[in-house]
């Protein structure tokens, strides 16, 4: 029997998130970035690790591929199958695209290496204060803050969008945006175009008929 131990989110307002930035309800690597254990005696080596991002969503392919059962074809499967990263062999998964939700809006995309972030909410769930979208958010855009004898306008909430290199800044700690602007624009354009098919078909359906 394959046993597979993880969680959906990173902690809320307690637990330990690994020094990452974020908690439950962000886009950070934090609200995210969980442990994946995976025990199968007589099948997997112990003490083996690999450092692949993977999703929940990935388990359906997987556990599929494990039963010899197909894929149903009349709708899109976002998920991979992991059996070659759980055997150790060679799989291509470490660039493709990973899309970050919070509720039904569609925030932040990861390839390879590179985290881009459109918009994030700096209060953890459920209460997204300070997003565009909200009341409070709208509010709060509004009144940037000027230091005393500074003509320099700092954002109440923050600069957007957000661009990360999490090889060499896994705690998000430097937005290099400003100084990436064809990787920034690349990723906002995948990220657009991705959030666009799915609010157009949010089941998938229609896309695998095409």
């Amino acid at each position: 029997t394959l046993v597979l131990v993880t969680s959906d989110n990173g902690p809320w307002y307690e637990g330990s998130s690994g020094g990452l930035r974020g908690r439950k309800g962000q886009s950070y690597e934090g609200g995210f970035r969980v442990p994946l254990l995976a025990w199968w005696p007589g099948t997997l080596r112990s003490g083996v690790s690999a450092t692949v991002p993977v999703m929940n969503i990935d388990f359906l392919p997987t556990f599929a591929a494990l039963a010899g059962v197909a894929l149903p074809t009349d709708r899109v499967v976002d998920g991979r199958d992991l059996t070659p990263v759980l055997m150790g062999g060679s799989h291509d998964l470490h660039d493709r695209a990973l899309y970050f939700f919070h509720d039904y809006d569609v925030e932040a995309v990861r390839i390879g290496q590179w985290k881009y972030i459109a918009s994030n909410s700096h209060y953890v769930w459920p209460n997204p204060l300070d997003k565009m979208d909200s009341f409070a958010g709208r509010m709060l855009s509004a009144r940037n803050y000027s230091p005393p004898g500074s003509s320099e306008s700092i954002p109440t909430l923050g600069e957007w969008p957000l661009l990360y290199h999490l090889g060499r800044d896994p705690r998000e700690s430097y937005n290099v945006a400003r100084h990436q602007p064809d990787i920034q624009a690349s990723m906002a354009e995948r990220l657009a175009s991705w959030r666009q098919g799915f609010y157009a078909d949010p089941r998938g359906m229609e896309t695998a008929e095409q």
